[in-house]
């Protein structure tokens, strides 16, 4: 597994959320397809990045939980009342690519391992952070937007990250 570190930059997105569902990542992509795809937000995903998130993570026991996909957009690129707009400030993240939703499952266990295992890097997540309820930091970036067999399709996982302080490595 190779993992890259990489400083995601502050951008501008436009916001597709369904909070509490037991198809999550589905409902939330109709919605951004139905609105990006006229707008020809697909036809250029270097510029028009898809990142998606657990929002909020599942819930027990209902086992209902959300789900949140953001396409970027430039400042200045209109948006009408009916979309939610986010400003992502940027950070630093421990990224490794996936083929597929069953590769990224697994990838997700071996990031947060090699994170817990590196000498330079340990996950920066808020203190009190709740990992049950709270939106998730991490990010999955849909690479091609009309990739659709979820056994193929490409996606970096993206975790946060913080350097390890001098007190971190004893």
């Amino acid at each position: 597994m190779l993992v890259k570190i990489v400083q995601l930059p502050r951008f501008r997105a436009a916001s597709f959320h369904v909070k509490e569902s037991e198809t999550p990542e589905h409902d939330a992509w109709a919605q951004l397809k139905t609105w990006a795809e006229p707008r020809g937000l697909f036809n250029n995903p270097t510029v028009h990045q898809i990142y998606g998130r657990n929002n909020p993570s599942p819930m027990e026991p209902r086992k209902l939980r959300g789900y949140e996909f953001w396409v970027t957009i430039p400042d200045d690129y209109p948006l009408d009342d009916s979309v939610a707009e986010v400003i992502f400030p940027g950070g630093l993240y421990a990224v490794v690519q996936s083929k597929g939703i069953p590769e990224m499952v697994k990838n997700y266990e071996k990031i947060f391992s090699w994170i817990q295992a590196s000498l330079l890097y340990t996950p920066d997540y808020p203190e009190g952070y709740n990992f049950d309820h709270a939106p998730g930091l991490e990010l999955e970036h849909h690479i091609d937007p009309n990739a659709q067999d979820e056994n193929t399709m490409l996606m970096d996982v993206y975790v946060p990250i913080k350097q390890r302080g001098k007190r971190d490595n004893i």
